[in-house]
């Protein structure tokens, strides 16, 4: 499975409709697609933003941290936030398709 920001590739049936596998690269899913299956592009698109906020005690020297290098979020006094954005998979053009083996 891609990480939700992650582009890569994704085993999928041939009506594209559900996928199997995802992987970042290509030789590692290439041995699961079979029997009529595709392999496309996976690409991220973001579709919103997430936004958490609560109430906690602090370290008194973090009583206000709007910026920090490491940690995404911000807080004043008790009151704490995040927002990051929201990443959904598109799935792209077909890389791949997979013969029919009959079972002959």
């Amino acid at each position: 499975m891609l990480s939700t920001n992650r582009s890569g590739f994704a085993v999928m049936n041939k009506e594209r409709t559900a996928y199997s596998i995802q992987s970042e690269y290509i030789q590692d899913i290439l041995e699961y697609c079979r029997n009529g299956d595709v392999i496309v592009k996976v690409t991220p698109k973001k579709i919103g933003y997430e936004v958490r906020i609560w109430i906690s005690k602090v370290y008194k020297d973090h009583l206000i941290r709007l910026w920090h290098r490491y940690h995404p979020g911000r807080n004043i006094f008790w009151l704490n936030w995040i927002v990051r954005p929201v990443f959904a998979h598109k799935y792209g053009e077909v890389v791949y398709r997979s013969e029919v083996n009959n079972g002959s």
